[in-house]
């Protein structure tokens, strides 16, 4: 793009009339496409909206294992502060607070934070965020003095006794103040070297924009919104709630911001949301870990104000109107779920929408995870035929869309490979589910989920019915969840490691054949007989050998019949020597499944009976349909005459002493 720009302005700079112009546009656009990215192999991603919030970036660093103990190159590597621990783990808590401040969080937003505090005596006070020098706390409206604490590196400065107002912000570094400074005097500067020339003053109207921008990011303040305290007290051993936030401004992404104080080393505890009617209905429940089901509570320090934020469990179609939100902490490993405290109302605006599925489905895997629909994208169904069709070395979308029951534990790796009838795979996608931009880990129950997967057709490959299957497993081990294709097969045990969904026609490139002998025959109205290879040129054979045959099919019209084809060497006077009879291509291809024009490639293998009796005998190709009462299907030869027995002839074949 730059050099694009640089030499379209170079033009214009020459010569500035309507006739450079259209040179300087045609330069660029050629720069352009010359200079595309190609990068086709690296589309994987979902053509959805994509998700880029904290809590799917949490799920991103959990996966990549630094969030909690892990160790390893990752992105949170590269701002994490020297003096927080490298596995971002917390080493040891501080002791217990005593006697315990009186805090209450008045007002937040994700990044700042004004509370108030009651202490007796020196207390430290911390916050979850890392310490950083563009990080401001104020006492009383007086800065002070902040230090980082603990092995996590967290926040803190030292409260003195009595009553207090703190106030915490983000103010930017030093080198970020200077380094944006010099951005918006460069981006001035432009604008004054664009405005000049009078003939080129609409340069100037990109970096005027782009000054704009800046100066109103940069001294527009950022809004705190009132905190809500809870309408009766939650805690649990040193944890209790202050308050909290409901944020349906986005009501696909419902959140709820909690904060939290810590008066003592926490249990690892789970956090269980509930969102009620005012009649005091359950319409939306689980159970998670803090941030995004993304941390622990084991994380969070002595002293500290915790700002946690967990997906609100608002399910789709929920009507707009005005709902409770419950919450409790629960211990980890309780096996009874403490009820939910109602902590007070919120709104939701709208109701909540999820993507909907092209075809249905009732698959289930493991306990929790059900695939509810699935959508196929780059296929082609017409009027002819219900089966979606595509055509060798082009691209298939599908697109699954997933749900849960309750909060999953990890975030599991899905599938989809598309296998012939025999289950061998032709194409195939393995991801996190969304990919990336939607880790189960962070699905929210009652909601769906979009998954694509993008899978390439060999421009290879053969002509014939494929089926998308689809399974999960986790990573670590490669073991995939038990998978049913419906909640009774789960009920009753009955799975698999995969489930299949409908089928896809793949049409294979296959060229109009030049095969050794050709013929020209007709099988009903659906399909002709273009020829066949064989593999004794001489057409001669003894007992007990094999031929093969390779045979030639042109279909003509689409038909709902699925036919056998048999290959029958036959002398009149000895009787049935060989014979084969089979769905063509071994079932992988078969006849209700053909488009009008493919050219089908199918081959046989005949073994002679050991005891076959010397001399000739014919070789005889014809098909019949099995649900039909195997009755055979009429055959006519190039003059559109019917064939004796419905079966076409294809050699006289020389059976040797």
């Amino acid at each position: 793009m730059p050099l694009a720009i640089f030499s379209g302005g170079w033009l214009l700079h020459l010569r500035a009339d309507w006739r450079q112009g259209v040179a300087a546009a045609g330069l660029m656009t050629l720069i352009i496409i010359a200079q595309r990215p190609q990068l086709a192999w690296i589309d994987v991603f979902a053509p959805h909206e994509p998700d880029l919030s904290a809590g799917v970036m949490a799920q991103i660093e959990l996966e990549k294992g630094v969030l909690e103990g892990g160790e390893g190159n990752s992105s949170i590597q590269e701002f994490r502060p020297r003096w927080a621990d490298a596995t971002l783990a917390l080493q040891e808590q501080p002791p217990a607070l005593s006697p315990s401040p009186a805090i209450s969080v008045t007002r937040a937003n994700a990044l700042d934070l004004e509370a108030t505090a009651h202490v007796t005596v020196t207390t430290p006070l911390r916050f979850t965020d890392f310490y950083f020098p563009g990080w401001q706390v104020t006492l009383d409206g007086a800065p002070a003095a902040t230090y980082p604490s603990t092995s996590l590196g967290v926040l803190t400065i030292d409260l003195p006794p009595g009553e207090h107002v703190i106030r915490k912000q983000w103010t930017h570094t030093p080198a970020q103040v200077v380094g944006t400074w010099i951005s918006l005097l460069t981006l001035a500067v432009l604008v004054g070297v664009g405005w000049r020339p009078r003939r080129t003053r609409w340069l100037a109207l990109l970096p005027a924009l782009l000054l704009a921008g800046g100066l109103i990011g940069w001294f527009t303040p950022r809004p705190m919104t009132p905190t809500r305290p809870p309408a009766a007290p939650v805690q649990h051993r040193g944890v209790s709630l202050l308050g909290f936030q409901t944020d349906t401004t986005d009501v696909r992404r419902p959140v709820v911001r909690s904060f939290w104080a810590v008066t003592a080393p926490p249990d690892d505890l789970r956090l269980r949301w509930q969102v009620l009617t005012l009649a005091g209905a359950v319409v939306g429940d689980v159970t998670t870990r803090p941030f995004y089901n993304a941390s622990s509570t084991t994380l969070w320090p002595v002293g500290a104000i915790v700002d946690d934020v967990v997906a609100a469990p608002v399910p789709a179609g929920l009507p707009p109107g005005d709902y409770r939100l419950a919450v409790a902490l629960i211990d980890a490993a309780a096996t009874d779920l403490t009820s939910p405290i109602v902590i007070g109302d919120f709104t939701l605006p709208a109701a909540p929408v999820d993507p909907m599925p092209a075809v249905s489905a009732t698959a289930r895997f493991a306990d929790a995870i059900q695939l509810t629909g699935y959508d196929y994208r780059g296929a082609t169904t017409d009027n002819a035929s219900s089966l979606p069709y595509v055509a060798a070395g082009d691209h298939l979308w599908v697109t699954l869309h997933w749900a849960t029951t309750q909060t999953l534990a990890e975030n599991y790796h899905a599938f989809v490979h598309l296998v012939d009838g025999s289950g061998r795979p032709l194409a195939q996608e393995d991801h996190i589910p969304g990919p990336l931009f939607a880790p189960p880990a962070g699905w929210t129950p009652g909601r769906s989920y979009a998954d694509a997967y993008l899978l390439r057709i060999p421009a290879d490959a053969p002509g014939g019915v494929y089926w998308p299957t689809v399974g999960m497993y986790t990573f670590a081990d490669q073991e995939r969840l038990p998978a049913y294709a419906n909640a009774a097969d789960q009920q009753a045990g009955v799975g698999a490691d995969a489930v299949r969904l409908s089928p896809i026609k793949v049409v294979g490139k296959t060229r109009r054949p030049s095969p050794q002998h050709a013929i020209s025959a007709r099988v009903g109205d659906a399909f002709e007989v273009l020829g066949y290879d064989i593999s004794t040129p001489d057409r001669r054979v003894h007992p007990g050998e094999s031929v093969t045959l390779t045979l030639y099919y042109r279909s003509l019209t689409p038909t709902s019949a699925d036919l056998t084809r048999f290959v029958h060497l036959y002398a009149p006077e000895n009787g049935m020597m060989a014979q084969h009879d089979s769905p063509p291509t071994d079932g992988l291809n078969p006849t209700w499944a053909w488009r009008t024009g493919e050219i089908i490639k199918d081959q046989v293998t005949l073994t002679v009976s050991p005891d076959a009796a010397p001399g000739a005998a014919r070789l005889l190709l014809g098909f019949y349909d099995i649900a039909a009462g195997a009755e055979r299907i009429p055959t006519y030869d190039a003059t559109g005459a019917a064939l004796p027995d419905a079966a076409i002839p294809l050699a006289e074949i020389e059976i040797a002493p």
